[in-house]
Formats: C-alpha cells, sequence, structure tokens
C-alpha cells in the first residue's frame, strides 16, 4: 500500500516527489512511476514540462492519490513541451530561470517538511516566505544537494539532517514584492518584469544574477522607482570614472524597443560622472572585467565604426576569450573617461571659433587629448562623445613651420570650397609644391596661391561681395558677355571660375538692380499666363493637403488615384500639376476610409494576423501611399463580419487568458475543430476557430455587447 503526501499549497514538485521517494522507498516509486532500472538516475526529467513524463508520474500515482492531479500538477506541467514556460498561479515563467539539476533548500521550509516552490527558480536568491538564505549544499560533507535522492530531510552522503540547516537572515525586498505579485495574480507585470530580466542577465556574470542584484533592478523599475539605483549597479564595476551611460547601458539594451515607459524613467539619470573609491577587493566578484560591444557604443554615443577605430588606435582594448563573443575590457574604458575627465575645463567656456566638435573627429581629438595639446568643456556625459566640446592648444588654421598652405587653408583664401580648389589643380590652372610632398596636390607655396587669386576669382567669391545668390550671379555675367572659364557647364566643376580682367569695368550691382537678364533660377517673365487655380493644383500645394512627399505623390499617380497633367502656358515648368477634381475626390475617399493601425486596433486583433488573414488572402485591398495605409468604410465592414464569426487561436489565447497554445491543442485533441477556407478564404492564410466554440463571457466580438442570455448572443453570431 502506497504512503500518498498531500500536496501542500505553493509546494515545489520535486519536494512533493521528494517526499513521496521518501515515504515509500525509492525502488517502490520506481515501479508506481512504471520507470525502468536503467532510466533510475533521471529523476530530474519527472520534475518540469516534460508531457510524457508527467503523464509516466501520474499514471502510476493518479489512482491512489485523492487529491486533483488536473489542478494542482497539471496546472505546473500538463500541455507544455521542454521548452515552454511553467504557469505559476497564472504567470509565465520562462524555463531558463528553472533550476533542474540540483535542490536548494531553506531551512525554516524544512522544519515545515515542504519546499517552497520559489526555490526552484533561480532569480530568487532566497527564501522569500522567510526570507532566510537558501543552501545548495550539505554544510557537513560540502557536497551539493542533489534532487537524484530518496529523502528531502537529510544528506544522502553523510546523513546530515537537514534541519539543523542555519537560518541566516537576509534583506531582498524585491524578492518579496515579486512573490506577493505572482500571488496576486498579476501576470502581465510579472511577465514583463521577468522578460527584461532575462535579457539583462545576458549582459552580466553569473554571480551578478545569483546575487539578487538584476532582480532588484529589475522589480524597482517596474514600480517606477529609480532611487540609489546608480549606486548600486556601480558596485558592479571597478573603481574608477564612471559615467552613468556606462552603469546604465544594459538597461536601455535589455529594454528594447517595447519598455519605452522604463527608459522614460532612466533618461534622467544618464547624466553626470562619479568617481567611486571603494575598499580594494569589495564585491571583487561583482566586479565587471570586460563589456558587451553595444555597450561600449552606447556608453561612448558613438557607432561601431568608430568603437573599432578606437580599438585599432589602442584607447579602447579587445578581449577575446576562447568559445565566446568579442569584448572590451573595462579598464580600457575607464581610462579613456579618466582621460576626457581630466582634460575638462571646469568653468563654463563659450563656443567661439576656436571651439569644435568634438565626436566628429573622436579619434583625431583623443590623440590631443592624450599629448595634453586640448581640453574640453566641461559636460555632464548626457550625450556622450557627442556633447563635449574641444579646443586645441595650436590653432588649425595657422600655417606650419614650412610656409606652404594646405587645399583647407588655399580655398579659405580663395572663399571657396575645397573641392573647387581640387578642380583647378587637376585643370593645370594652379600647380602644387612638389619640393616637400610624397604626392602632388597636398600642398601650396603662398606665392602660387596669391598668384592665382590675383588672375581669377570665383562666383562665391563674386556673390558675397555684392550679396546675390551664385546662380543669379552666372545669369548677370551671362547677359554681360562674360562666360566662365571653368565651371559645370565648362569642365564639370563645382564652382564657375571667372578671369578677373573679364570683370575690370563691370558695375555688377547697377546689372543686378536692372534686371536686364535671362534668369536661370526659375523665374517668370512679366505678364506669363497663370494656370487655372479651380482646375489646377500645384505640387506644393496637393503634399500640404495630404501630408506626401513628392514619392509619395509619385506613387499615388501611378495607382491612379489622382491625376497629372500640364496646364496651358506651363508646358516648360520643371514642375507637375494636379487635377483639382481628381485631389479632392482622393482626399474624400481618404477621409470617409480608416487608418489600418486603428482599424486592427478597433477589432482587437494583432497587427500580423490582419495583413495574414485579410491582406495577403486578398479578402481586402489596402489604399498604401508609402508608409500610409488605409482601409475602406466597405471593405471595414467585410472584415467586422469576419471577425464577428470567426477569431484567430492566438488573440483567443490572449483574450481568455489561456495557456500557451492551449487552443492549438484543443484542435490538435479533436476538442474543436478549425475553421476550413470553405467557410471562409482567410481560414487559408490563419488559424481559425469559431467564436461559439469559445465563452461569450470571455471573448467578444467587436461591434456587439453582450445580451443578458449567453445563449441568445451565441445564436446572434451564428450564421444561419
Amino acid at each position: 500500500m502506497l504512503s500518498i503526501p498531500m500536496p501542500q499549497n505553493e509546494e515545489s514538485p520535486k519536494s512533493l516527489l521528494s517526499r513521496y521517494a521518501e515515504k515509500n522507498f525509492f525502488s517502490n516509486v520506481r515501479l508506481a512511476l512504471n520507470v525502468r532500472s536503467e532510466d533510475a538516475g533521471s529523476n530530474a526529467r519527472f520534475l518540469f514540462g516534460g508531457l510524457k513524463e508527467v503523464k509516466k508520474f501520474a499514471s502510476g500515482v493518479e489512482s491512489s492519490l485523492k487529491v486533483d492531479l488536473d489542478k494542482w500538477f497539471y496546472g505546473q506541467a500538463a500541455g507544455f513541451t521542454d521548452e515552454s514556460p511553467v504557469i505559476w498561479n497564472g504567470c509565465e515563467i520562462p524555463r531558463a530561470f528553472f533550476v533542474s539539476g540540483k535542490a536548494r533548500l531553506c531551512p525554516c521550509c524544512i522544519k515545515g517538511e515542504i519546499i517552497h516552490q520559489s526555490a526552484d527558480f533561480s532569480f530568487f536568491s532566497s527564501c522569500p516566505v522567510h526570507q532566510v538564505k537558501l543552501h545548495e549544499a550539505c554544510p557537513n560533507c560540502k557536497k551539493p544537494i542533489s534532487w537524484n535522492r530518496g529523502s528531502i530531510q537529510s544528506c544522502q552522503s553523510c546523513n546530515f539532517q537537514f534541519k539543523a540547516l542555519a537560518e541566516v537572515p537576509t534583506d531582498k525586498p524585491a524578492e518579496t514584492t515579486f512573490l506577493e505579485w505572482v500571488r496576486a495574480g498579476d501576470a502581465t507585470l510579472v511577465n514583463r518584469c521577468l522578460r527584461f530580466l532575462k535579457a539583462l542577465r545576458g549582459f552580466y556574470a553569473k554571480e551578478v544574477f545569483q546575487a539578487g542584484v538584476l532582480l532588484e533592478v529589475a522589480v524597482k523599475l517596474h514600480r517606477g522607482d529609480t532611487a540609489g539605483l546608480i549606486e548600486s549597479l556601480a558596485a558592479l564595476y571597478p573603481p574608477g570614472i564612471l559615467a552613468n551611460r556606462l552603469v546604465l547601458a544594459p538597461l536601455f539594451l535589455a529594454c528594447g524597443d517595447g519598455m519605452e515607459e522604463i527608459k522614460a524613467l532612466l533618461r534622467p539619470l544618464l547624466a553626470g560622472s562619479q568617481e567611486q573609491s571603494r575598499a580594494a577587493g569589495a564585491l571583487s566578484t561583482l566586479n565587471r572585467k570586460t563589456l558587451r560591444l553595444e555597450e561600449v557604443e552606447f556608453a561612448l554615443n558613438i557607432t561601431a565604426q568608430t568603437r573599432r577605430k578606437l580599438t585599432a588606435s589602442g584607447f579602447l582594448k579587445d578581449v577575446q576569450e576562447k568559445g565566446a563573443r568579442r569584448q572590451i575590457d573595462t579598464a580600457s574604458l575607464l581610462d579613456f573617461f579618466a582621460m576626457v575627465e581630466n582634460a575638462k575645463l571646469r568653468s563654463v567656456a563659450q563656443h567661439a571659433e576656436n571651439w569644435e566638435r568634438f565626436s566628429p573627429n573622436l579619434v583625431n581629438n583623443a590623440f590631443s587629448l592624450r599629448e595634453g595639446k586640448a581640453c574640453v568643456t566641461d559636460h555632464d556625459w548626457s550625450d556622450g562623445c557627442s556633447g563635449f566640446w574641444i579646443k586645441s592648444e595650436i590653432s588649425k588654421h595657422e600655417a606650419p613651420d614650412d610656409g606652404l598652405l594646405t587645399i583647407d587653408e588655399f580655398a579659405q583664401v580663395a572663399k571657396t570650397y575645397p573641392d573647387a580648389i581640387r578642380r583647378v589643380v587637376k585643370a593645370g590652372l594652379v600647380l602644387p609644391d612638389l619640393k616637400k610632398n610624397g604626392k602632388a596636390g597636398v600642398k601650396f607655396s603662398a606665392k602660387a596661391v596669391d598668384s592665382f587669386c590675383k588672375q581669377y576669382c570665383f562666383s562665391s567669391e563674386i556673390a558675397q561681395s555684392v550679396k546675390q545668390g551664385r546662380t543669379i550671379i552666372g545669369a548677370i555675367l551671362s547677359s554681360a558677355g562674360v562666360e566662365p572659364v571653368s565651371g559645370p557647364k565648362v569642365d564639370g566643376a563645382l564652382v564657375p571660375l571667372y578671369k578677373r580682367s573679364d570683370l575690370d569695368g563691370l558695375d555688377l550691382l547697377s546689372l543686378v538692380e536692372k534686371r536686364d537678364f535671362k534668369s536661370k533660377a526659375g523665374r517668370k517673365k512679366e505678364g506669363t499666363v497663370l494656370y487655372d487655380r479651380e482646375t489646377w493644383m500645384s505640387s506644393k500645394e496637393v503634399s500640404a493637403l495630404f501630408g506626401f512627399c513628392p514619392v509619395e505623390l509619385s506613387s499615388a499617380v501611378t495607382q491612379g488615384h489622382i491625376k497629372v497633367g500640364v496646364p496651358p502656358g506651363r508646358e516648360s515648368d520643371n514642375c507637375r500639376y494636379y487635377f483639382r477634381e481628381s485631389v479632392l475626390a482622393f482626399k474624400e475617399r481618404l477621409q470617409t476610409s480608416l487608418v489600418v493601425d486603428d482599424a486592427y486596433v478597433q477589432l482587437g486583433i494583432s497587427k500580423a494576423e490582419f495583413y495574414k488573414r485579410f491582406v495577403a488572402s486578398n479578402f481586402v485591398t489596402l489604399i498604401k501611399i508609402g508608409k500610409h495605409s488605409w482601409i475602406t468604410r466597405d471593405d471595414y465592414r467585410l472584415v467586422e463580419e469576419d471577425c464577428q464569426l470567426y477569431i484567430g487561436t492566438e488573440t483567443a489565447t490572449r483574450l481568455t487568458g489561456a495557456p500557451h497554445r492551449h487552443f492549438r491543442n484543443l484542435i490538435n485533441t479533436d476538442r474543436i475543430s478549425k475553421v476550413s477556407s470553405k467557410e471562409t478564404i482567410t481560414a487559408g492564410f490563419f488559424d481559425l476557430i469559431r467564436r461559439r466554440d469559445l465563452s461569450i463571457h470571455a471573448v467578444m466580438a467587436p461591434g456587439y455587447t453582450l445580451k443578458s442570455n449567453p445563449e441568445d448572443e451565441v445564436k446572434h453570431l451564428v450564421p444561419n
């Protein structure tokens, strides 16, 4: 006769199995569970997730155990695969957090002869019920406590009685809070917190996670509390100057795109730097010696390309551990922080001409800082390197000792762009100095620059003198019979170049005032016939009316929504005109349609279901212009009628709060039938079930209100 231990509230399945083994000897348990001798050592397979093993366990026990195993044990495992989460009081706990191979014992729980379910999950570092340390090894023989044994009360190796385990008090308020969330059945909050914790765990060593620090951070953020967050996380890094961007980088990266409210809490903490001076060896197991690449890029606010340049220049140190991802040495990044901090001016500095942005030439400016040849403004690291301003001790605009000018300096003297200088060099109008240069075109003698500027001038210089645009200047000089020796229409040069001798005697100001020249800037002569605004609309008007960019306007024309043409007298215009009647008709059509993002929200389905079910099946046709999509009212009514009769399995799971793949399991076990494409073509593109197969109280069709009698509602929804 088997002795049957009664399961206690919130008892670990491991605890029940061990108590069962203890009462009946392991050989009897093996027979009861129908386990072969060669498989007797694999008890762990009974403990979580595997439906096949759970059924073996239940088949030997359920006949004599006078409890509802469906409600108690199957609530943990039935219907789930080995990779699926366990459901604890309606909350999903990912399998990654399940401790499968070893036991963790609470002394207070052992005295009550059961183990609380919290001991099964690695994010608990202590017992949240009794707030004492969980023991993982026997204090007598020092061997790990394993579940592959026959007793929960004593050590299998030395027979040490676990009731004698020391009760070491702990202070883990986050673990207590998390247990309260689970007991309250707050599945949304628990699941979001655990998803965040799972992502965050990848940034830290195992010891940090097991110490409970990360759960403390996750719980505080989901409660909207950031007090002391920087101080608790800063202890995980070696002593040194820490920018808060580095401390908070894992949190921002773990949030991804789905937790904007948490990012909003963290943004005010980005500012500032602080110097940590902890005692040597304090929290040594928690210090982070390496950083992931994306953390470094976030901390400095740089791209991956810039990070590679810093690594190649020796400012950051690559760490490549065998079989692991490449990372950055933390000490090298702290040295970079310290270098910038030590080069700061502690007074407010004006960004005058001799100050420039630090980040555009980050590597070169970093060399200047390291050599002590530059300083940066006082900054709080809120924007990383992009917020710094740098000033060099030696002005970059001073001529070097060799007396030669670079292309940039030549361009400043000639009042033009460096590319324009490169063009005239290529055309042979000026020759670089070749005596001290390894390649031509790098530097020029002051004499050559002066000679060039006396013979030639660029249109940009002329435009500055008369305060007109370069295009207007070109039209004025052409009307006076002066043509450039180099320019876009001559040799493809960027800026037109003129001989100064051709400009002698010209009064440019009077030519500008007369405006007696053929403009190249698109002006219309007086008397030009204007287009009929009652019939036509310009591109600017249509863009403003719809909020479309030129590419989206072209798409609307290609699809035939609006018509384009040429008004009389505008044949030479370099722009488009649209028939006003077609524009207003399309505007009215859009106003009577629904934006797709609003449509699937009103229907209560996901974006993926809407597109797979209704768009991919050609059930409806969307109006799509660029990134904008609409559905007409007539098509929306068809979609709504389809949703009133049928519902996707994923949507049904979400609305009813059912376990993952619950409705798929019902279909697979023939308890409900899947909708066929003969009933609706949308079923060929998405798994659907009939709404009449659900509880009408749990899932209500869009556009309907619940009637007093659920049966009447079901009859109302089912087509004749």
